[in-house]
């Protein structure tokens, strides 16, 4: 959500004009144009929420903030603990939360109108069938939503038009940096930032425990150890890795198999399973792309993960890690992240919004600031910030 920090008087005197004697079907004309009350209504409720979770925040960060290091006795006449005020009575940056509201969910119909301004004069169309998707999310689950926003006095048609109100922002935002864009972003750019967030990795988790599930003694371990170097080297000299973890696994299951007496071997003389020359082997792998801080698949393979790419980009790396426990040890593959040809294309679209939206939020302000707004007034008064209030209070 984007907010004019302003207050609200401000805010309304600021190139808008207030509409008297107006029914409250509507929110006011943007630019001559009706907008339904409805989409003012839907912001209004998504910006309570994310009031809500800023008081939240604040309150939980003023009450950490507030506790005493050591026990102590208050003064007298004192509160023990930080009094947190009802929410209503609150304010975020210093604004009262119903200003906030308010004032929230203005700007996000002054900027929605923006984005259809925009979208219709640049010639845009959903892409992919986007608008379908949207459309038949909201037919199939209207039931669900329909009795609270109906309370809220929020129509299907206007909750349709902010969702897809969110999808034209997405296809002006790409119209100017994605690919052939005004301000498209290079594939360098994008790469970078993968490498600095992602890896894909592969591995081979090998169990330092004998087949009955014995922690392996020291002997034990070094034996496992030559293994795993032994994987390495071969995987190195350019064995298939996926083929070396299927080996490590035919060889646990038989020292599992081994260690379990006859007597405890479930047998079935009626079985009559055969196998089908003709069906496809599926291969296992543990091959995965990790996100920085991941812990997957322990923390310390994640880390070690992370340092071999930052020093070799690009390169493939192999490597041992014992985990925290002491149960594994893990084979790994460090793998170039973009050995999939696709990697890049799939992800483009959502690097360049955590690089460049900011940027292009504050360029849609710019396009909401130049529209004439007449309010509708008596709208305003009506659906006021208590009525959701009441309504999360049932």
């Amino acid at each position: 959500m984007k907010i004019a920090k302003l207050s609200l008087a401000a805010l309304l005197s600021l190139a808008m004009l207030t509409a008297c004697g107006a029914d409250t079907t509507t929110f006011g004309t943007v630019n001559g144009v009706e907008i339904p009350v409805g989409i003012y209504i839907n912001y209004q409720y998504m910006a309570y929420n994310n009031a809500l979770s800023k008081i939240a925040e604040k309150q939980a960060a003023t009450t950490e903030a507030a506790e005493p290091a050591a026990p102590s006795l208050p003064l007298p006449g004192a509160e023990a603990n930080t009094v947190t005020l009802p929410f209503m009575q609150d304010s975020i940056d210093g604004i009262p939360v119903r200003d906030y509201i308010t004032e929230e969910a203005i700007e996000d119909v002054r900027e929605y109108t923006a984005i259809n301004d925009k979208f219709a004069s640049l010639g845009l169309t959903y892409q992919n069938n986007e608008d379908r998707e949207v459309k038949n999310y909201i037919d199939q689950n209207w039931e669900y939503f329909s009795e609270t926003l109906t309370k809220l006095g929020i129509s299907k048609a206007s909750y349709e038009y902010v969702m897809l109100g969110s999808l034209k922002r997405q296809e002006v935002f790409m119209y100017y940096y994605g690919p052939g864009g005004e301000k498209a972003v290079p594939d360098e750019i994008i790469k970078e930032k993968l490498l600095e967030d992602n890896a894909r990795i592969n591995y081979i988790p090998m169990v330092l425990k004998d087949g009955e599930g014995n922690l392996l003694k020291s002997e034990g371990k070094a034996e496992q150890m030559k293994m795993a170097e032994d994987f390495v080297a071969r995987a190195e000299a350019g064995e298939n890795f996926d083929s070396l973890l299927a080996e490590y696994n035919d060889y646990y299951a038989a020292l599992q198999a081994a260690a379990t007496p006859a007597d405890e071997t479930e047998t079935d003389d009626t079985a009559t399973d055969e196998i089908d020359p003709n069906a496809e082997t599926q291969t296992v792998t543990n091959e995965m792309v990790i996100s920085k801080g991941d812990e997957l698949p322990t923390a310390a393979v994640a880390a070690r993960a992370f340092e071999e790419q930052a020093a070799n980009p690009g390169e493939t790396r192999y490597f041992i890690v014992e985990d925290a426990g002491g149960e594994f040890y893990y084979v790994v593959k460090l793998a170039d992240l973009f050995s999939d040809p696709t990697y890049i294309d799939v992800n483009r679209e959502t690097i360049i919004s955590e690089l460049y939206s900011t940027e292009f939020d504050e360029t849609v302000k710019a396009w909401a600031a130049e529209q004439q707004v007449i309010l509708n007034e008596k709208s305003i008064a009506r659906y006021k910030v208590e009525k959701l209030e009441e309504l999360n209070a049932e």
